[in-house]
């Protein structure tokens, strides 16, 4: 593959101007890179990280020897990164290999010869607001198509299932445990599956739309995880509709708990817009000692263990199982011990709201 840098884009606004995009040729870049990586994840996010280079304030592993590493430059210095991986399914890491199930996935989508892998996505806090992350993916989205690769997996925290569902990624699999990044939900998207795409308003549509070759990949995905049709995509789920299934698994209103009590309905309808109901299956860790939780999770559906240094409690339907003004000062483990559903509010989403007391 013949990659020139830097990459040029079509994006004119003038916040987009100040903003270039990199694939990495020499050393310097990718140390750069790791560093990125370690102030985000290591020093910000507080991620236990084992794999973190301490004396050098690098985060960096064995897969990023075979991907290409993007980043992001704005004013001379690295803002924004990602990693992308173009293997056979054969050629990734066994336990990779068996989380995104990629043989089912090479097997049902005409012997697939590569797949791809997106991870290790980073962005200064002062730029999480800019189009940072949206040309990253974008740049993404433009070498998979230039390669043909039409498959492109990924995994991310519970609080990111909105940002990523925006994009056209889709959850299909069980979650998994990431040591140091804590529970991650499995994501896939279908490049060239131009109908869902916009039928998502997806912003990556406008660069579907020059692939030659569509593909309706949702009837041989629906066949392949017919779980799937369960699950509330938020891109496709009105707040209004998730209003509805979240009374109707708590059986009363959030109106009704005490967090949610000095809201109105309007505002409750402008937090759902940006959340996510999401599964568990028992036995997942949905808190994890030393990984902070900065995101609010409502327990809808099934009940959760926590163990914190103040003890042990059960938390059922209605209970919050974690608020960051809590778990950023106590460490504690929260298991499922079913089967639960969780309403995930991201902070940011959170502190927006007007007139909220914690």
């Amino acid at each position: 593959m013949s990659i020139k840098s830097p990459l040029k884009t079509e994006y004119s606004n003038e916040e987009q101007d100040n903003l270039q995009i990199y694939i990495a040729q020499h050393n310097w870049e990718r140390k750069k890179i790791y560093q990125l990586r370690y102030q985000v994840f290591v020093e910000e996010l507080d991620k236990p990280l084992h794999s973190a280079k301490q004396q050098e304030a690098q985060l960096v592993d064995a897969l990023d020897n075979n991907s290409i590493l993007l980043y992001v430059e704005a004013h001379g210095q690295i803002i924004a990164t990602a990693r992308l991986t173009m293997a056979p399914y054969s050629d990734y890491p066994v336990n990779l290999s068996t989380i995104f199930q990629m043989q089912k996935f090479h097997t049902a989508f005409n012997h697939s010869k590569l797949l791809a892998l997106a991870t290790k996505l980073a962005v200064k806090k002062e730029y999480r607001s800019s189009p940072a992350l949206y040309l990253l993916i974008t740049e993404i989205y433009k070498i998979l198509a230039e390669e043909a690769i039409f498959i492109c997996f990924g995994g991310c925290n519970p609080h990111l299932i909105p940002l990523y569902e925006r994009m056209g990624f889709r959850r299909f699999a069980a979650n998994f445990r990431d040591e140091g990044y804590g529970l991650l939900v499995p994501i896939v998207m279908f490049l060239n599956d131009l109908d869902y795409l916009r039928s998502i308003r997806s912003p990556l549509y406008r660069q579907a739309r020059k692939i030659k070759m569509s593909f309706d990949a949702s009837q041989i995905f629906t066949k392949l995880f017919p779980e799937t049709a369960k699950i509330l995509n938020s891109r496709i789920t009105t707040s209004q509709h998730l209003w509805l299934y979240i009374t109707e698994r708590l059986g009363k209103p959030l109106t009704s708990l005490p967090l949610f009590m000095a809201l109105s309905y309007e505002a409750i309808l402008k937090l759902l817009a940006s959340s996510a109901v999401f599964t568990c299956r028992r036995g997942d860790y949905v808190l994890e000692k030393d990984v902070p939780c900065r995101d609010l999770y409502l327990l809808l559906t099934g009940s959760i263990a926590l163990q914190t240094q103040k003890g042990s409690h059960l938390l059922e339907s209605g209970e919050v199982v974690s608020c960051w003004r809590d778990l950023l000062t106590e460490s504690g483990y929260g298991i499922a011990r079913e089967r639960s559903e969780l309403l995930v509010i991201p902070r940011q989403v959170w502190e927006m709201r007007e007139n909220f007391t914690l």
